[in-house]
């Protein structure tokens, strides 16, 4: 991806030029107000320069404030009395602090042996213990405190007003104004004679740069006579006054004809100046946008390869993307003049270089990460880009905590109250003043809450480490103890279900151990099984090959050769039938079958080995005929070979049982003999692949007709078992209607 990035020089060179007017555009749009438009009066430095001249106007001109007369007007309320009173406390705090403050000065003077300083320090202390007394018991003494108080506030603005009515006129700053009284007719201004005679013609537009209209149709001048000046009275201790209120109309404006070297008029001419070059970057900055925009669209690298290997910025998941890119907009997009500098006077440069250079950096991250996050979408898609997200995977994890619902509610229920216990220390140790009654009630909320909800937390982290030590042993073979299921716990759930996984691997150990001897065996009996014959083949064959042979053991060789030949065919034919069965790789064919005939005529294929056997069958069924869906063909190998196996395993001059039972919904079929062989061991194995009841293997058997008859029966749903008493040997079959 990297070669690619470098080679697609279209898209490199599109995205410089996108980004550098973008960064234009913003640097323009996020300096002074006025500065695209051309319009001075409308920028931040004309608006602030005007607003100080119409304040300063207000008071050194219009304003006629008389000192007294504003003394006589202060009120004290009731409000503002206990307001002076508790500021600092109630009394016996008050007097408290009044004590603590002098008593270590007056320790320090008597251990230098300095009486008088003492004697001082204790009437200083006495005075104001006695005032604190009297704020407490006396409305009007603290009436004439505040008074006083105000007195001085208004005393000292007031000088403030004679300083702004004598520096006024000097820093006018070129502007001009005429005003009158509606009640009185009274003038106001700053024009000559001649000029107040027309001063309406003097306000035109075409003689005025700037002017404001204050008509009374318009907007008046509302201006109260005596106002107690809002720099001279604090917000807490308001003084009230009646409104004697004065309405001026008249004009405020700046002359075309102003003096140039005055501070306003030489930032105008400036302004002027950078309007223009700011048209000029402003169109500049559009065409670089377009033009940057158009070869973005255009270039390749939109073109996303299937199986292209993801960078570092692609493995970062698209929300977190998306807000890293919306924080980045929050910083450009920030009001217009934020990162103004403040005046015009500021180098130019350094005024809109800082600017451009921050929005270049800025828009190109921005602009190459909504690329990237694009070309993402168009090779993950947007299922993909959702399920890697961030916020999915946090609502995966919240979804999953509660699962379990009481754990998700403990846990919920555990993390808030650790959450408020810090959120309280934080309120009662940073905004309790030191209250003792605040630190005793959030000393026993701790208690109630804050302990048990740690002790819960630490003991569900206690049995959760004593979990993950045990399921670490047993997953690397050591024999763990049993965790400790106490409890109703979700993780005493979990420890006892680990000890229940714990006993089924024990148990599925020994099955596959019992499973590795019994393939040992069968590997074993197979060899055995097939080699005998095999090796009787080799060896008369060798003896035919040699021609030193009579004609009747010439015969007699054949006959041997053609007899274990059969007989290894035998083998290879259930060996090949049982994989089969042993896979489920059979199909049956289902029909509805008669079991009694079959298993008649299945005994009477058998009549002459059963006649020569010396053993004696008693079959027992129903009357009626006893019908079963199932393949006749694989059943009537089911019968053969339980048959053949009497046959074989029977001791000689015994009885063998066949017994046919028809029940509601199934079919139980019995075969019963004494084994002519002692059967030990696990009778289960029986059903193995090369098992005989004759251990030694001198029998004719493949050790396969169990195993293959309950491979059918399994097939057809059925259920095939043996039981073993002594030598009474049972095969007992349920087939299911």
């Amino acid at each position: 991806m990297a070669t690619k990035w470098k080679n697609n020089r279209l898209f490199w060179w599109s995205a410089v030029c996108l980004a550098v007017g973008l960064a234009i555009l913003l640097t323009i749009l996020h300096s002074e107000p006025g500065n695209l438009r051309g319009d001075y009066f409308r920028t931040n430095s004309f608006t602030t320069q005007y607003s100080n001249y119409m304040d300063r106007l207000k008071l050194a001109v219009l304003g006629d404030f008389d000192q007294e007369k504003l003394n006589k007007r202060i009120v004290v309320t009731e409000d503002d009395i206990n307001q002076h009173r508790y500021e600092y406390g109630d009394m016996p705090e008050q007097l408290q602090s009044i004590r603590d403050q002098y008593s270590p000065k007056i320790a320090d003077a008597e251990d230098a042996g300095d009486k008088s300083l003492a004697d001082m320090y204790r009437k200083e202390r006495d005075e104001k213990l006695k005032d604190i007394s009297l704020n407490f018991t006396s409305d009007e003494h603290v009436k004439k405190k505040i008074i006083v108080k105000r007195e001085n506030q208004l005393a000292d603005a007031m000088k403030q007003i004679r300083n702004i009515k004598e520096t006024f006129p000097s820093d006018a700053n070129g502007f001009e104004y005429f005003f009158q009284d509606t009640k009185t007719g009274k003038i106001y201004t700053s024009l000559n004679q001649k000029q107040q005679g027309d001063y309406k013609s003097y306000f035109s537009d075409k003689n005025m740069l700037f002017k404001e209209d204050f008509g009374v149709g318009n907007k008046a001048l509302m201006y109260m006579e005596n106002n107690p000046y809002y720099f001279g009275v604090s917000s807490e201790e308001e003084v009230t006054l009646e409104d004697e209120t004065k309405v001026i109309q008249g004009y405020v404006g700046l002359p075309q004809n102003a003096d140039p070297s005055s501070p306003l008029m030489a930032e105008y001419k400036q302004f002027k100046t950078i309007a223009v070059l700011y048209r000029v970057l402003a169109a500049a900055g559009l065409l670089l946008a377009l033009a940057g925009l158009f070869g973005i669209v255009k270039s390749a690298f939109w073109h996303v390869e299937k199986g292209e290997v993801l960078n570092w910025f692609d493995r970062i998941p698209a929300d977190i993307r998306l807000m890293v890119i919306w924080i980045a907009l929050l910083s450009i997009m920030g009001p217009a003049g934020y990162w103004a500098a403040p005046g015009l006077n500021v180098d130019f440069i350094m005024h809109f270089g800082f600017k451009f250079l921050y929005y270049t950096a800025v828009v190109g991250f921005i602009l190459l990460a909504v690329v990237q996050l694009i070309r993402c979408l168009i090779k993950k898609g947007f299922e993909q880009e959702w399920r890697d997200s961030f916020t999915y995977k946090f609502f995966n994890a919240l979804k999953k905590t509660f699962l379990n619902l009481h754990l998700g509610v403990q846990l919920l229920l555990l993390l808030s109250i650790v959450f408020g216990m810090g959120m309280g220390f934080i309120i009662v140790f940073l905004y309790g003043n030191g209250s003792m009654d605040l630190v005793i009630f959030y000393f026993i909320l701790c208690l109630l809450f804050g302990v048990p909800a740690l002790y819960i937390i630490f003991r569900y982290v206690g049995n959760l480490n004593q979990i993950m030590r045990t399921v670490s042993g047993l997953a690397k073979g050591y024999q763990e103890d049993d965790l400790d299921v106490s409890g109703k716990s979700p993780l005493a759930v979990l420890a006892k279900d680990i000890n229940t996984i714990k006993y089924g691997v024990k148990s599925s150990q020994s099955a596959q151990m019992k499973s590795e001897r019994l393939k040992t065996e069968l590997i074993t009996n197979v060899s055995h099984d097939l080699r005998t014959p095999l090796t009787s083949i080799i060896t008369y064959t060798d003896l035919l090959k040699s021609g030193h042979v009579s004609e009747e053991d010439r015969e007699a060789y054949i006959e041997i050769i053609d007899r274990k030949s059969k007989r290894l065919k035998i083998l290879i034919e259930d060996l090949f039938e049982a994989s089969k069965m042993a896979t489920g790789n059979i199909e049956l064919e289902k029909r509805n079958v008669e079991l009694v005939q079959m298993l008649q005529q299945t005994l009477a294929e058998h009549n002459d080995s059963i006649e020569s056997s010396g053993l004696q069958f008693r079959v027992q069924t129903d009357e009626q005929p006893i019908h079963a869906v199932v393949d006749g063909q694989k059943l009537h190998r089911v019968f053969d070979n339980l048959i053949v196996n009497a046959l074989k395993y029977s001791m000689p001059h015994t009885r063998v049982y066949i017994s046919m039972l028809n029940k509601e919904s199934s079919v139980e079929i019995t075969f019963k003999n004494v084994s002519q062989f002692e059967l030990g061991g696990n009778v289960d194995e029986l059903f193995e692949r090369f098992k005989r009841g004759d251990q030694s293997r001198h029998t004719e058997g493949s050790g396969l007709g169990l195993a293959i008859a309950k491979s059918i029966i399994d097939l057809h749903g059925g259920e095939m078992e043996i039981d073993v008493d002594g030598d009474m040997f049972k095969v007992t079959i349920v087939l299911y209607k």
